[in-house]
């Protein structure tokens, strides 16, 4: 299940969730590594394949909103669905055809980078 701004999208083909750990990082002077983390923040790679025009329009349209987008999706941490203000940090439609009058007609994958605000 991936929401976006409450509209439900086509269940994506692979869906990861990795974490950055936001923060300070140094060495100190005998050697060892010191770390200040400020924040855990999720980013998602979501990839849908296979999607016809009406489809990847939705998709397309729904990524493309905003700059912060209220995401609800599921998190290996948790083991729940965690509702987060995320950001589109990348987006690629691979089209699959395209009809007689220039029209994409289905798209082979929509890839999205989502990164927790």
């Amino acid at each position: 299940m991936l929401t976006i701004d409450g509209l439900l999208l086509p269940a994506p083909a692979s869906l990861r969730v990795s974490y950055e750990s936001i923060g300070r990082r140094e060495t100190t002077a005998d050697g060892s590594l010191a770390a200040d983390r400020l924040a855990l923040k999720r980013q998602a790679q979501a990839v849908w394949r296979g999607l016809d025009r009406a489809e990847a329009a939705q998709t397309l349209q729904a990524l493309t909103q905003g700059v912060f987008l209220t995401v609800t999706l599921p998190d290996p941490r948790t083991g729940e669905a965690d509702t987060l203000q995320m950001t589109v940090l990348s987006l690629d439609a691979e089209l699959l055809s395209v009809d007689g009058e220039g029209r994409p007609s289905a798209c082979r994958d929509v890839t999205a980078v989502l990164r927790e605000r």
